[in-house]
């Protein structure tokens, strides 16, 4: 769930629907109980996987063309969908991306690996604080 947040992703159980039925008798399932802890690990770890799978795709034709040509709202849309901070400045935005792109389009890379990455990157960054930082900025970034 924590992966699906970071990446600002609704998941899709199928619980939800079941809930809205058991509404009526008044009877909701609790989607943190111990009993569907194991059915939801993989249902959310099918939908990660999906969901990588389909951005290493995409990945295979994005390391192809010229990351200088995306406008700042496409590079924006792209690098969101992947996790990667995109508020920060374009540069720092593009070798994330390419940071990305290097270690997706590897043979056999795992999920993981790749939002490991970006959560150590967006952690790296967030918290690096400069002298000349204000409390406001920080803030703002954290």
């Amino acid at each position: 769930m924590m992966m699906f947040h970071y990446m600002a992703i609704d998941p899709v159980t199928g619980f939800n629907v079941i809930n809205k039925f058991l509404r009526v008798l008044r009877i909701p399932v609790n989607v943190e109980s111990d009993y569907l802890r194991p059915f939801m690990k993989i249902i959310l770890g099918r939908q990660l996987n999906m969901l990588f799978r389909s951005l290493t795709q995409k990945d295979a034709v994005i390391a192809f063309e010229d990351l200088e040509k995306y406008e700042i709202e496409e590079l924006v849309t792209i690098c969101f969908k992947r996790g990667i901070n995109v508020s920060q400045n374009r540069k720092n935005m593009r070798d994330d991306l390419k940071l990305w792109l290097s270690i997706s389009n590897l043979r056999d890379v795992p999920s993981s690996l790749l939002l490991f990455a970006m959560v150590r990157e967006f952690v790296h960054d967030t918290f690096e604080i400069d002298e000349t930082d204000t409390q406001e900025d920080i803030l703002r970034r954290s």
